[in-house]
């Protein structure tokens, strides 16, 4: 008995030492869309008025902390408002974008009041385009996103004076536009190197139960 409670001591002892590898992790941003290339600038001089964006797909969930619209590194001319909706065209959560906002990699950042934890699936971000010379991103020809998060389509409707709507008519992939983004929990972004250090590490726990059974 005293040798089997030594044997069970040292998976226990592995089971802790597992943990101290994966310690809790804080709520630092990581963006939803992390980089494009080649991207064309419409600089929206003419005031256009708009809702668009892209649609976005979900694998497991994802905590949506912040919802962001680009500024060119130059004040807004006016506010924008942006929010994420459901496949239905629910709105979820929305924010106001200001001069005031926080500035991350090109977007000014609002926080929800209440982050927006999102299951597998698809969902559409929007914003306004409503300002002169408040232009936006589009016809990046690459996209790169964060784990778990994949780009679908680019998303449009007529304004109605800058107010945020849900943006009814697809681009069939031709024009990706990019005008919002996201900022998610880092901790409903799996890391690919942690994810394979725990793989082997449970292996490696599997192996030493079947040791101690056989």
């Amino acid at each position: 008995m005293k040798k089997e409670w030594t044997g069970y001591g040292g998976i226990l002892a592995l089971v802790v030492f597992l943990l101290a590898l994966f310690p809790a992790r804080g709520t630092a941003d990581t963006a939803g869309v992390q980089s494009f290339t080649n991207p064309i600038v419409w600089p929206n001089n003419d005031n256009e008025d708009f809702s668009l964006g892209f649609e976005f797909s979900v694998t497991g969930s994802a905590t949506v902390l912040d919802l962001g619209y680009n500024y060119f590194s130059v004040p807004l001319n006016e506010s924008h408002q942006v929010g994420i909706y459901d496949s239905t065209g629910t709105l979820l959560g929305s924010v106001t974008v200001t001069n005031s906002s926080t500035v991350d990699n090109g977007y000014l950042y609002t926080a929800l009041s209440t982050p927006l934890t999102l299951s597998a699936g698809d969902y559409w971000i929007a914003g306004t385009t409503l300002g002169l010379n408040d232009g936006w991103i589009y016809q990046a020809s690459n996209i790169v996103t964060a784990p778990g998060i994949s780009y679908v389509d680019s998303w449009f409707t007529n304004g109605n004076g800058g107010m945020l709507s849900f943006p009814t008519t697809d681009t069939g992939g031709a024009r990706q536009y990019l005008p919002v983004n996201f900022l998610l929990s880092s901790a409903s972004v799996p890391e690919p190197s942690s994810i394979m250090l725990m793989a082997t590490a449970v292996a490696g726990l599997a192996l030493l139960v079947r040791h101690r059974l056989a």
